[in-house]
């Protein structure tokens, strides 16, 4: 009976000591989230008190022509301004930019978003099969934050989340960009070398999805190493990597167990060539292996 006792008091204890636990991590995250958020509300203050006048400036002055208002403020956002403090160059050029003094440390955020609406029409037949197929229907197919840094144009770190839906970490991985003659090796979550349009960003595609046979032939991103280099001016590339296949990483059904069920390791290669390229890309050959 005592002995019962005492396990029953261990594990009460060790529950309690479980929660104590879990109570003092929450407490933790959210003050590093008050933290990190109050730092990133001042930062953008900065940023729009120093930029936002200059902006109001050129809007508002007499122009001759709107295309020379808008060159103004372009002209005024690249040029962006000086933290007083660490005397950091920050500055806008399709994201945020970051530099320090002497530039050997660049650090971009940015943004890509992809919303989705539309309107189905059926008719009685279809409406009885499918009901809920008609009207409106509206989503974020994208909804993602990245970080780019570069580290006196030797190592780059990228990290990228996706809160379309449901919550999945994109890219997160380090490079090591040696000198020409060595190329570049890349660990971490990534795409594998495969695939042309897979390798493109989704800013940079043909429509808001890539084609059908990509999404299920192309084996997206996976866990691994990869070496890539490029010669002739970069008209030749190659890339090869080992990669532990894990898939998604989200916060909902499968994406949640991407680690502990694994589902093999892979080899994947990549070998390009542009053979010709006339009138800055209006003429060329491009192939791929």
């Amino acid at each position: 009976m005592i002995g019962l006792l005492r396990i029953s008091h261990a594990l009460y204890r060790k529950e309690r000591c479980k929660e104590g636990l879990e109570e003092a991590s929450g407490t933790y995250l959210r003050s590093m989230e008050i933290k990190f958020a109050s730092r990133i509300s001042l930062f953008l203050l900065c940023f729009f008190v120093s930029v936002f006048p200059p902006l109001l400036k050129a809007v508002s002055a007499d122009s001759q022509e709107t295309g020379s208002t808008l060159e103004t403020i372009k002209k005024t956002a690249a040029d962006g301004f000086y933290d007083p403090l660490p005397h950091c160059h920050t500055y806008w050029k399709n994201g945020l930019f970051i530099e320090s003094p002497k530039k050997n440390i660049v650090v971009k955020i940015g943004t890509k978003i992809g919303f989705d609406t539309g309107y189905i029409a059926t008719d009685e037949d279809l409406n009885g099969a499918f009901p809920d197929l008609s009207g409106f229907d509206h989503r974020f197919r994208r909804l993602r934050a990245y970080t780019l840094a570069t580290f006196w144009n030797t190592v780059e770190f990228k990290f990228e989340i996706d809160f379309a839906n449901t919550t999945a970490i994109k890219d997160v991985w380090v490079r090591y960009m040696g000198k020409p003659s060595v190329g570049d090796f890349t660990l971490g979550y990534m795409k594998e070398p495969f695939s042309l349009e897979e390798l493109t960003s989704s800013s940079a595609v043909t429509f808001m999805e890539r084609s059908l046979p990509t999404n299920g032939f192309a084996p997206s991103r996976d866990i691994g190493l990869v070496y890539s280099d490029a010669k002739r001016d970069k008209r030749m590339t190659w890339s090869a990597g080992a990669f532990w296949v894990t898939g998604s990483f989200g916060n909902m059904g499968e994406g949640e167990e991407a680690l502990t069920d694994s589902k093999g390791t892979a080899l994947t290669g990549r070998l390009t060539g542009l053979l010709w390229y006339e009138g800055k890309g209006e003429s060329l050959l491009h192939l791929g292996l």
